[in-house]
């Protein structure tokens, strides 16, 4: 057995073939390759594959901004447009801010902005009595860039040294 070159596709196929097995073109021993005919050979295919493969993840690489504009166009389109993203954080407390005779509680607040887009945040404290009755509150605004987060700081002259209290901290709606 020997191997010849298709007429049709010039791959390489066995001389006993009917047909090539690449093309699918009838083969029979009389047909030979026609000559000026110039077959390809694997050799000469595999950096042309590559060559291929290199144009076209640079294509990907070029397309990719504006693809990733597009999806944002495509997100807002269909209302789901970029938005800060809050989250709040009950930081600590302290009794830094007590002076002779006026005891007074530092509360701090983390504010997270996980979202995509900046915003303003506002961020609201609440100091309440072990009861459950709310005993004073306190508001601030932070604007946070995308992924960014801050520590706001309150101070509640209302404590009372021997008062048992709570604090919380959390995002309210509006500016």
């Amino acid at each position: 057995m020997s191997l010849v070159h298709c007429g049709e596709c010039g791959k390489e196929i066995s001389d006993k073939a009917v047909t090539c097995p690449s093309c699918g073109a009838p083969f029979s021993k009389s047909r030979t390759v026609l000559p000026g005919i110039e077959t390809m050979s694997a050799a000469r295919r595999t950096p042309r594959r590559a060559w291929l493969l290199a144009g076209l993840a640079l294509t990907l690489i070029a397309a990719a901004p504006g693809l990733w504009r597009a999806s944002a166009s495509i997100r807002q389109a269909a209302g789901v447009a970029a938005a800060p993203k809050w989250v709040i954080d009950n930081a600590g407390t302290n009794g830094d801010c007590t002076t002779l005779g006026d005891y007074c509680m530092n509360v701090s607040c983390a504010v997270t902005n996980a979202g995509d887009a900046a915003g303003t945040a506002r961020v609201l404290a609440v100091l309440t009595a072990d009861g459950g009755g709310v005993i004073a509150t306190r508001t601030a605004t932070k604007y946070l860039l995308p992924h960014q987060q801050d520590t706001v700081a309150f101070r509640f002259h209302e404590s009372k040294l021997n008062r048992s209290e709570r604090y919380r901290c959390e995002v309210i709606a509006g500016p």
